[in-house]
């Protein structure tokens, strides 16, 4: 009998002794919660978000600027080069001075505009871009489009240009021109007239 009533006073000991309290659990819950919140902090969540955007317009800009470099190879000239001169008369046959790359996209871009060719259209004809490059609207709309072949010169230069949202980009020292590009003399990513664009030239 005594043996009995000492192994029900062990079992209650040891399954009273088991568990968390309450106190304990919320301590553990709340320590959690301030760890959880200063890794946000740390990692920024938005931050990364624009970083992302950032690095798809930068490898679309190369993408594009690398496929206009391969038709002016074959062509000697720019797709908006006048047809007479071995173009596609395309953005109505004017060179673009920091031109929305997505005014100067095909029938299902922004722009449907009246001209009978679109650059990017003919560059997808031509195997230069995929066929799913024109349809990339939230990016191209980003994008502007800039001849910089200087007056004159005989060597055709074009650049790519976008205002970058992540704040590691615009801070970078290639962020430093406007949409022509020319180099920037202030430029203060905080200070929304100064604002800086990275390009792709």
């Amino acid at each position: 009998m005594k043996f009995l009533s000492n192994l029900k006073n062990s079992i209650l000991k040891i399954s009273n002794e088991k568990g968390f309290t309450l106190i304990e659990l919320l301590v553990v819950i709340g320590v959690l919660g301030i760890l959880a919140t200063g890794l946000l902090a740390t990692i920024d969540p938005l931050e990364q978000f624009r970083k992302g955007a950032d690095s798809n317009r930068k490898t679309t800009a190369f993408e594009l600027q690398n496929a206009l470099t391969r038709y002016y190879s074959m062509h000697g000239v720019m797709p908006w080069a006048s047809v007479n001169n071995g173009g596609a008369g395309c953005n109505g046959g004017v060179a673009p001075a920091a031109t929305r790359v997505s005014d100067v996209t095909g029938p299902l871009g922004f722009n449907t505009g009246t001209m009978p060719a679109r650059c990017l259209d003919q560059l997808v004809a031509e195997g230069e871009l995929k066929a799913t490059f024109p349809v990339q609207y939230a990016i191209l709309n980003k994008l502007w489009i800039t001849d910089t072949t200087p007056v004159g010169s005989t060597a055709t230069s074009v650049a790519i240009c976008f205002d970058p949202e992540s704040k590691s980009e615009s801070t970078r020292p290639e962020t430093k021109y406007n949409k022509n590009p020319t180099d920037v003399t202030v430029c203060d990513p905080a200070t929304p007239n100064n604002t800086c664009y990275w390009c792709a030239q």
